[in-house]
């Protein structure tokens, strides 16, 4: 089963544009296997990242063809299937054809032959083809509806049947990517061991002892998913654990099917097993069943998940920003100060902390708290302390790459010092802000000069603006001012 050509992972699946630059063909077919399309807009390689890659790649000439492999389930739900045609017309401008069949659809996009649908409705190439596969791929997320504290993510398919399926559509690969996504929650960490497993079978490093130890573990695993709970999730664990000490996948899911038991010490001692054992353990943020709660907007469910998570590890700063950010979004200011203290308490170069703090006294009206937390946000992130915001969604100024909410904190800091009567500082921050593509900073440019009568500014900001509508209005109303007439 071993795949011809390179056989790579990665982390962060813009991996894959370098990896197709480096190819330096043009004829080459794209196979994007993957829960998400990533065919965001793009112009340069400055502004590359995870959701944008393949559109440049296309746009730059790297490939002739791409073809989505959707989920089946996802593709499956005739809701989502429309959700999914609706964002590739309207937000990435892919032109697809009316057609009946709905097993797959066809089109073109930046010049490129473009599919889209489910593994099976595919044909085979046995030209150039260039593998790209996201571990997000094998995953199920259960809809919002169906979402509750004991339900968690879940493979709808295994490698096995992944890798078979792939060698059949494409026999003669040039080079595949295995991409992992596990920051930002697209693959949980419970599973992100099939992705290790995907990646030994497209080696063909896998023999039929470590096949047998898959399954076990596999089978092990799955019972402590259906019986969250309950005693009898942790009995082939517990056995598996005795007959393999040195495999962190299985001591991590000891810690949360123990922690779902309320058996606190031993899950805090298993999980510190894994951490021993693993790196890759030791640098989890927070629960991912937590976070896609938070995306799906079940606050309370993800705060039950996240206390859970949080008596196993009560120093993890992480976990403590997860219950922060929930209860802010439940509006519950107060209680996530004091969350927000408590982290400083442990992580005084917490960036992210400093931001949301800043945020918080907005809401109570704290101006001047609000005033120094922003600045503290400000020279923790340009030191290097930030946690969440890697520079890889960011628009390059100077030697630094700058994330989007460092640019949206400068916006909220520049109504900030407006309001407390400090133009200077309110404009400079404001400006910041509109050069990274901030529309609304633009805006509260355009006012303040408005306002203030300032018209060689403000028609320099203008030439900026996109929104002709506005434009419109603020230039009739420049008129009305050069004529010495009152504007109404």
């Amino acid at each position: 089963m071993k795949f011809s050509g390179d056989v790579v992972c990665c982390e962060n699946h813009d991996f894959s544009y370098w990896e197709l630059k480096n190819l330096n063909q043009s004829d080459v077919h794209v196979i994007h296997i993957d829960a998400h399309d990533d065919l965001a807009p793009s112009d340069k390689e400055t502004d590359l990242y995870i959701g944008n890659y393949l559109h440049l790649a296309a746009k730059k000439g790297l490939c002739s063809k791409i073809t989505w492999i959707v989920p089946e389930p996802s593709w499956e739900d005739k809701k989502n299937r429309a959700k999914i045609i609706k964002r590739l017309r309207n937000h990435s401008k892919c032109i697809i054809k009316k057609n009946k069949n709905k097993k797959m659809l066809t089109g073109t996009f930046q010049g490129c032959e473009f599919n889209v649908g489910p593994m099976k409705a595919m044909k085979p190439d046995f030209g150039p083809t260039f593998i790209d596969l996201d571990v997000d791929y094998l995953i199920y997320w259960p809809p919002k509806s169906q979402l509750q504290s004991n339900v968690r993510p879940y493979p709808w398919i295994w490698p096995e049947e992944v890798v078979e399926q792939i060698k059949l559509l494409a026999p003669n690969p040039i080079r595949s990517v295995v991409c992992y996504s596990l920051q930002g929650g697209y693959t949980p960490l419970d599973w992100r061991f099939i992705g290790d497993e995907t990646l030994a079978l497209m080696l063909g490093k896998v023999d039929t002892d470590q096949r047998c130890y898959f399954f076990k573990r596999r089978s092990a695993v799955i019972e402590a998913y259906k019986n969250v709970g309950k005693k009898k999730a942790i009995r082939n664990l517990r056995n598996l654990t005795n007959l393999n000490k040195s495999d962190p996948v299985l001591w991590w899911h000891l810690a949360t099917a123990y922690m779902y038991l309320d058996e606190m010490d031993l899950a805090r001692a298993a999980q510190q097993k894994a951490r021993q054992l693993s790196p890759i353990y030791d640098r989890h943020p927070f629960s991912y069943i937590a976070y896609k709660m938070v995306i799906s907007e079940l606050f309370e469910t993800a705060i039950y998940n996240l206390e859970k998570h949080h008596a196993v590890d009560p120093k993890d700063p992480h976990i403590m920003y997860g219950m922060s950010a929930c209860l802010q979004r439940l509006k519950r200011w107060n209680e996530s100060k004091r969350w927000l203290k408590k982290i400083l308490e442990r992580a005084p170069n917490f960036a992210e902390a400093y931001y949301r703090l800043a945020n918080v006294e907005l809401q109570n009206k704290h101006y001047e708290s609000a005033k120094v937390y922003f600045e503290q946000y400000f020279f923790h992130y340009l030191s290097g302390h930030s946690v969440y915001d890697q520079p890889i969604v960011t628009r390059q100024i100077g030697p630094l790459n700058l994330s989007r909410r460092y640019f949206l904190s400068q916006f909220k800091y520049g109504k900030l010092m407006f309001h407390l009567d400090n133009k200077t500082l309110g404009v400079q921050s404001m400006r910041m802000a509109a050069n990274a593509g901030l529309k609304n900073a633009r805006l509260w440019l355009v006012l303040r000069y408005v306002l203030d009568i300032k018209l060689r500014l403000l028609l320099r900001e203008l030439k900026n603006l996109k929104d002709d509508c506005i434009k419109d209005l603020v230039l009739r109303w420049c008129r009305l001012v050069r004529k010495n007439e009152t504007p109404q």
